[in-house]
């Protein structure tokens, strides 16, 4: 059976070792990430730079790219507002936005690539061929087609605005060869000037052809509306409603202020008959109150013969004017208006005659006598009122009846006006005025329009041509490098993060950090040859350390640690590991030896009684043992003599190598060792190792051993180790470098903390040599080198690999 100090004869799962709830580790604070971080700081810092180095030749052997550009300022075309309201809408309708609509052109319009293409193709005798391939040149074939040309003008020409408050284009060309670049920007500056000189040229023709069909049109109104006017003005005099006088524009006119006229005669009528009236119904009370019912007898029918002839009156004085106003002067008019006039004498002298009867019948009404003998009455006031009363009735029924004259006079004025063909004539005289004004103005445009034609304006300005650029746009190396820098720095810190988080293998002595005690101990790592079952007493002891070797000086440490290190004295010490062959066995047998090396009696009791291996490791027999001595049916301690001191007791060289001769005094000072094996085997050891039936037998063998070392079954598989622990004044916990995690020393170092109030002393079992906190083992290893045990190639590349993944990874 191979003894070592935890080398495992197979692979063992060291997840298996932890319930499910460790497994998912443990909170982590931003101490432990900068920690983590801080030891993985190679690795990050070989991530930048393997990165930041790879972009660098990556990008430097990148072709450059260069970038030229030119400014172009948009001219507006020259148009005044009043030549506008002879175009249609479809030629008045610019958009707000020019720039974007002349942009939308430049980046989609495939006609003018196309053109651009071929201008370009013409002036490309100004550059020289270039050695790799550029937008005008195949590397290998030559000058590209047209089609190939344009297409790629597409992506190496950029059209942007180049200020936002002003009308301006930004033309920019990219190319891997400088002068290309500026070639083709002046090119498609070119191009476009020239697109916008015919398209304005052919805009002012097309305005110019609109004009002159719009002057056309205008003339055929022109000579429609002036028909019109002669035929009307001819159609008025025919049917008499028009004088050579009235036929002209104001005839209307006329018609109207006569109708205000009128109108006004009217309201001063209306005026003076509201007050004639106010005066009659005056002149009635005041004799209505002198004498009762007199303007009742005194009303005759004279006064209504009288009303009757002076409405005749006022009606053929209206009818004489009408005539007037409505027939031009001749002798059969003059005819006509005597027997008006003639008629009208006749009417006046006999309302004369009426209105003198009028009155003498109102003086001689009823007896003139005193009137009840009242003062301030008689005849004079009398007669007075009834005059008065006279005269108003007269002036009443004069103003009724003109009155009413000048309301049928308006209304045949109005008549008049809506008869005569005068409005009409008006409106199309208006109409002719407007279109032959129109006209003019529509003839003087056309000529500026040909003058602009012949002599148009620039339609754009070159403000800034384009220049051979001196420096490359791209790739811009540096800035390539540092956000690959970054990038790898980033990565490897998530990386080193994530790989902590599910990488907890213990390592080196740093990764033990479950309490405040400073580590107790560190082993190296080393192995034994595989031996078989031994039966002589004197044959060497294969899992003993030799004792120069660099482990057995480890023991050896290990031990002083013990001894000096503690503030109290130490009897009983158990060693227990998480899992299975992480070194318990080998530690307590090599630190027994270490032990009686300084004149300790030590004795070793195997309580590992599920898998026991400690008597192999001195050759000793496995019965009797402990399960003999707790059933009182032996001592079953054995006595273990000390091997030759030539034998090298493992793979260590022999003393005889070293050390010419041997002191015999040393061995005489060095103490008792002793073994309590394991014992038979029994069903359910476990209940054979409990505190009543361990104290005693520990009591026991204390009184009689200095040092008493107990080997016990893995803490993790079984609870025997945490009963023993509880007896005990020191407890060893081992860790296995590459093969123990981190969260199973934990728990098991929380459990023992809890049940045991003696300190719990952490060792680091199989150091490698390169571990940082090893410096004892590395000094000590370039003196007396060891033989690691022997393994298969794939096991030995898989070791190398996972350590150096972890050494890159965790420092």
């Amino acid at each position: 059976m191979p003894s070592s100090n935890g080398s495992p004869d197979a692979p063992v799962d060291a997840a298996a070792l932890y319930s499910e709830e460790l497994s998912n580790g443990s909170p982590t604070s931003p101490r432990d990430h900068l920690h983590a971080l801080w030891r993985g700081k190679w690795f990050i810092l070989s991530l930048v730079v393997i990165l930041g180095g790879a972009a660098y030749f990556y990008y430097q052997n990148q072709p450059r790219l260069y970038q030229a550009s030119t400014a172009l300022l948009l001219n507006e075309p020259e148009r005044s507002s009043s030549m506008t309201e002879f175009l249609p809408k479809q030629a008045l309708m610019r958009s707000p936005n020019r720039i974007s609509r002349e942009i939308y052109f430049l980046r989609n319009s495939e006609v003018f690539a196309q053109k651009v293409a071929r201008e370009l193709l013409t002036r490309k005798d100004s550059l020289s061929p270039p050695s790799e391939t550029t937008l005008l040149w195949q590397e290998g074939e030559g000058t590209r087609s047209v089609g190939f040309l344009a297409s790629g003008l597409s992506k190496a020409v950029s059209v942007q605005q180049d200020v936002e408050e002003l009308p301006a284009l930004r033309i920019s060309v990219t190319s891997s060869d400088p002068e290309e670049a500026a070639l083709v920007a002046n090119t498609y500056a070119d191009m476009y000037q020239t697109h916008l000189r015919r398209s304005s040229n052919a805009e002012m023709r097309a305005t110019r052809n609109l004009l002159e069909e719009q002057k056309r049109t205008m003339h055929a109104q022109l000579r429609a509306l002036e028909d019109s006017v002669a035929e009307r003005v001819r159609s008025s005099r025919q049917r008499g409603l028009l004088s050579s006088e009235e036929s002209g524009p104001g005839a209307a006119n006329q018609l109207a202020g006569k109708i205000a006229e009128l109108r006004h005669q009217k309201e001063k009528v209306k005026l003076d008959l509201t007050l004639e009236q106010a005066l009659l119904d005056s002149a009635k009370a005041r004799l209505r109150r002198i004498r009762p019912n007199l303007a009742d007898r005194a009303a005759s029918t004279t006064s209504t013969r009288l009303r009757k002839t002076q409405e005749e009156i006022t009606a053929l004085k209206s009818e004489i004017e009408l005539i007037r106003a409505r027939n031009e002067p001749s002798p059969r008019l003059k005819a006509r208006l005597s027997d008006k006039k003639a008629r009208l004498d006749t009417l006046q002298q006999r309302a004369n005659q009426l209105a003198a009867e009028y009155v003498d019948q109102s003086l001689s009404t009823d007896a003139i006598r005193p009137l009840g003998g009242e003062s301030g009455g008689g005849l004079g006031s009398v007669v007075d009122l009834r005059r008065q009363i006279t005269e108003r009735r007269l002036s009443v029924t004069r103003l009724s009846t003109k009155l009413e004259a000048l309301n049928e006079r308006i209304e045949k004025h109005r008549a008049a006006l809506r008869e005569s063909p005068d409005g009409t004539l008006a409106r199309l005289r208006r109409r002719k005025a407007t279109t032959q004004e129109l006209f003019v103005s529509l003839s003087e445009k056309l000529q500026q329009t040909q003058i602009s034609t012949e002599a148009s304006s620039q339609q754009s300005e070159v403000l800034r041509p384009a220049a051979p650029p001196a420096a490359p746009i791209a790739p811009n190396i540096w800035n390539k490098v540092v956000l690959a820098c970054l990038l790898g720095g980033v990565g490897g810190g998530g990386l080193t993060l994530l790989y902590n988080q599910f990488d907890d293998i213990i390592e080196t002595p740093d990764d033990l950090s479950t309490s405040s005690e400073e580590l107790f101990g560190t082993i190296p790592e080393w192995s034994a040859d595989p031996a078989p079952e031994f039966d002589e007493s004197d044959a060497p002891w294969p899992g003993i350390a030799a004792p120069f070797s660099p482990a057995a000086e480890s023991y050896r440490q290990l031990a002083t640690n013990i001894r000096l290190g503690l503030p109290h004295a130490v009897s009983i010490i158990v060693v227990t590991s998480p899992g299975a062959q992480e070194g318990k066995t080998t530690t307590s047998s090599n630190l027994a030896v270490a032990l009686t090396e300084v004149g300790k009696d030590v004795l070793m009791i195997d309580a590992d009684l599920q898998g026991p291996t400690l008597h192999r490791l001195f050759g000793a027999d496995r019965a009797p043992g402990l399960t003999d001595r707790l059933s009182d049916e032996s001592d079953a301690v054995q006595l273990l003599s000390s091997p030759e001191v030539q034998s090298s007791g493992g793979n260590g060289s022999s003393v005889e190598s070293f050390v010419p001769e041997v002191d015999t005094s040393l061995e005489q000072q060095k103490g008792q060792l002793g073994l309590l094996a394991a014992g038979r085997s029994i069903p359910q050891p476990s209940l054979l190792l409990q505190q009543r039936h361990l104290q005693p037998l520990l009591e026991r063998v204390e009184a009689s051993w200095d040092v008493v070392l107990i080997d016990t079954p893995p803490a993790l598989f079984y609870d025997d180790a945490f009963r023993l622990a509880s007896l005990s004044d020191l407890t060893l916990l081992l860790a296995a470098a590459q093969q123990t995690r981190q969260r199973a020393v934990q728990d098991v170092h929380t459990r023992l903390g809890d049940l045991c109030s003696h300190p719990i002393a952490e060792v680091l079992n199989c150091a490698s040599a390169s571990a940082p906190a090893s410096y004892s083992y590395n000094y000590t290893s370039s003196y007396y080198p060891s033989q690691k045990a022997e393994r298969s190639p794939t096991e030995r590349f898989k070791e190398t690999v996972s350590r150096g993944v972890r050494r890159v990874m965790k420092g």
